[in-house]
């Protein structure tokens, strides 16, 4: 997942120090650490201070609703506790609609077992292709193919983020604050996978530390061993992607961090 540190690095949340995703030109947002309202004067050289902070319940409620792509039922909610009208909902929610929608959570990096399950799958189609042309039989060729541009369709996004991350650099990324969004639940699976965000405090070798963001699916028993203060593994690509390996690869679980959220 891309670090986004062009638009957000100069906006710290005056209530917790995360970092918001206040792009040029938007003036309010919502921190997902902590639940306070934040909003940015026009000129101003910060973000001015907290507006209204939201409960940890509602935060939770909200955050899950955003997660199953609830956007409408999401903007009631927070106007019913913020007081806010629909447009300055909508501005507020905006950029975190956009983050948490099934569209990013595709782009999430195959595991390895999805992996071999996708090249195992159009190995066949290739197969049945191949077959198909061989024998001069029709239906085995379009079958293959069509094969190939369904699994495109759904793992496409899935499978380059698993690639850029077999290609990219290894690099030990400190958690600083970990919030958690709610749960997912993936095609194949019976059970629903906890979902988290991450700040990041990335140090690659020979390079100055930066800061990123991301969002990940863990297992519970993964999820349990991040917290303030943890130092993983992240994979960074020449696209200035940073994306943690998988499976989880902590390298260090000394203490130290600032923040944590266990909502």
């Amino acid at each position: 997942m891309r670090a986004d540190t062009a638009s957000t690095a100069g906006w710290p949340c005056p209530s917790c120090g995360a970092r918001l995703p206040l792009t040029a030109g938007q003036r309010q947002t919502l921190c997902l650490f902590c639940g306070s309202t934040v909003v940015r004067e026009a000129g101003a050289a910060g973000a001015s201070p907290v507006v209204v902070e939201l409960a940890p319940e509602v935060l939770d409620r909200l955050r899950q609703m955003l997660l199953d792509e609830r956007p409408l039922e999401a903007i009631r909610l927070y106007r019913q506790q913020t007081g806010a009208d629909e447009a300055q909902a909508v501005q507020t929610l905006a950029g975190i609609i956009r983050d948490l929608t099934s569209r990013a959570w595709r782009q999430q990096p195959l595991s390895n077992a999805g992996f071999a399950v996708v090249m195992a799958a159009d190995t066949v189609c290739l197969t049945t292709i191949v077959w198909g042309a061989l024998t001069n039989t029709g239906w085995a060729v379009g079958l293959g193919l069509a094969g190939l541009v369904l699994f495109g369709l759904v793992f496409a996004a899935a499978l380059v983020a698993r690639l850029k991350q077999i290609a990219g650099r290894p690099a030990p990324a400190l958690v600083r604050r970990l919030a958690r969004l709610g749960q997912l639940t993936l095609r194949g699976q019976a059970e629903p996978v906890p979902v988290a965000r991450l700040e990041l405090e990335v140090r690659p070798a020979g390079a100055a530390p930066f800061p990123a963001e991301c969002n990940v699916m863990l297992r519970p028993s993964s999820l349990a061993r991040l917290g303030p203060g943890v130092v993983m593994e992240v994979r960074l690509t020449a696209a200035g992607d940073v994306i943690p390996s998988m499976p989880l690869k902590v390298l260090s679980e000394t203490s130290g961090g600032v923040g944590y959220d266990h909502s």
